[in-house]
This record gives C-alpha cells, sequence and structure tokens, in this order.
C-alpha cells in the first residue's frame, strides 16, 4: 500500500469517528476497506482486508492510546514550547479548550501555531519536541469532553 492511500484511509477513519459512523465498506478494483465501530467494552480481532497485508506495531514503539487527536496540518519541526526556556503549551492531564495552542510546527521559517479544534484532556502526547512531523502525524491526543 503507497503512503498517499495510507494517508487517505487514516483521513477516512478519523472522519468516520468523528461523525459517529458505525459502519463502512469501500471496495476498489486492488484493495478494499471495512470499517465497523466497536465499544470500548468490546474487543474485536483485526483482520486485514482482501489483498492487504496485516501491519503489526513494532514492539519497542508504545500503543498510543485512542481519543480525539489532533494532527499536524503540515510537514515541519514539531515544537512543544513557544522557546527552549518556556514551559510546554500541554502535558499530559492538562484540560484543553478549543482554540487553545498545543505546540507550533516550524516550517520554512515560520512558526504556525497549532491550536486544539476540540475540547478535552490530554492523555497523550505522541510527537517528541523538535521532531520532524508529516501531514496528519498525531500531536496531542485528547479524552474528549463531554
Amino acid at each position: 500500500m503507497n503512503d498517499t492511500l495510507f494517508i487517505e484511509i487514516q483521513k477516512l477513519c478519523r472522519l468516520a469517528h468523528q461523525r459517529g459512523v458505525q459502519e463502512l465498506s469501500i471496495s476498489q478494483p486492488s484493495f478494499s476497506v471495512s470499517l465497523k465501530a466497536i465499544s470500548s467494552l468490546q474487543q474485536a480481532p483485526l483482520m486485514p482486508a482482501e489483498g492487504l497485508t496485516p501491519v503489526l506495531p513494532h514492539s519497542a514503539e508504545p500503543i498510543v492510546p485512542s481519543g480525539y487527536t489532533i494532527v499536524s496540518p503540515l510537514v515541519g519541526i514539531f515544537y512543544r514550547a513557544a522557546s527552549p526556556d518556556a514551559p510546554p503549551f500541554v502535558e499530559i492531564g492538562d484540560a484543553v479548550e478549543i482554540g487553545q495552542t498545543i505546540g507550533v510546527v516550524e516550517a520554512m521559517k515560520v512558526f504556525n501555531e497549532i491550536t486544539a479544534d476540540w475540547p478535552g484532556t490530554v492523555i497523550a502526547i505522541p510527537a517528541s519536541n523538535g521532531e520532524l512531523v508529516q501531514v496528519d502525524q498525531p500531536l496531542v491526543i485528547l479524552n474528549p469532553a463531554d
């Protein structure tokens, strides 16, 4: 599977989750994708769609919790704080409001503030300070506010 297709499938999954879609199936000559929402109390085995090879997580990588994910809108260097001696914009456990800055991404010498578009509590920060991030790479994961 090429990177562009994988990114588009990630976007589709995120949109389906945000919109509360329970089931979605797409079939193309070269691949098929089937999404089905399950409650957090259920556990279902991950089964690859026909023609796709499952990708298992590398054992050294941490398991990222599920929740509302704030992603990078552009390629650049992610910074958790405004300057090296400033405190981070957010930490795990912090409450976040809509419009609150959660970090910055530097691209072409321009610092782009990344803001929350959903309220919640920070449950994970998968992007490291000073790390090169890609479009749609998870930066902060929230437990959404009700």
